[in-house]
């Protein structure tokens, strides 16, 4: 006799977006390599998630199943873009496109909903291994390489802190804006 966990509450859908964000994210820009294209593929994959959380019948099954929609949303997306041949070729375009955004974000406020003081406070509750890479880029102007040559670490290690940080600071300010 087999046991089938109880169909999942669609309210704790908020819950599934908080854990799987990272793995959804993951996985769309690993596909695209593109971080515009990857928050379209995150969308579209958890409204499709979504519509179809009634056929969840395992909740340990969610992680997995996620992943295989964000793989097909993934793909889906990139087939079109190549027909319609629109895509960029060169992942060192995106960065470079995510590094001026992050910079004008972070230099401007005025851009984003979000207040000087608001950025600064979650700028403050960041660890301090992440505050101090996120200033040394986008205060001092340093580039990776740089940054690493510094703290003597890997430019992985700064990559990886650089996104921590912007996540970091994201779902802060979200969180506070949304409670």
């Amino acid at each position: 006799m087999s046991t089938i966990s109880n169909h999942l509450d669609p309210l704790d859908f908020t819950a599934i977006y908080q854990k799987f964000y990272k793995r959804v994210y993951a996985i769309a820009i690993k596909i695209s390599r593109d971080v515009f294209l990857a928050e379209d593929i995150i969308q579209e994959t958890f409204m499709k998630a979504f519509k179809k959380m009634d056929t969840i019948m395992d909740s340990s099954k969610i992680g997995p199943w996620l992943s295989k929609i964000a793989s097909n949303t993934a793909i889906d997306f990139m087939r079109r873009d190549k027909k319609t041949n629109e895509t960029l070729t060169d992942y060192n375009d995106f960065n470079k496109i995510e590094n001026e955004w992050l910079k004008a974000v972070y230099r401007a406020k005025e851009i984003t909903q979000f207040d000087e003081q608001e950025i600064s406070e979650e700028i403050m509750n960041l660890n301090p291994k992440e505050r101090s890479i996120f200033n040394l880029k986008y205060q001092d102007g340093l580039k990776e390489e740089e940054i690493a040559h510094k703290l003597n670490i890997s430019r992985a290690a700064v990559k990886s802190r650089l996104y921590r940080a912007r996540q970091n600071i994201k779902t802060g300010l979200m969180n506070s804006h949304f409670k």
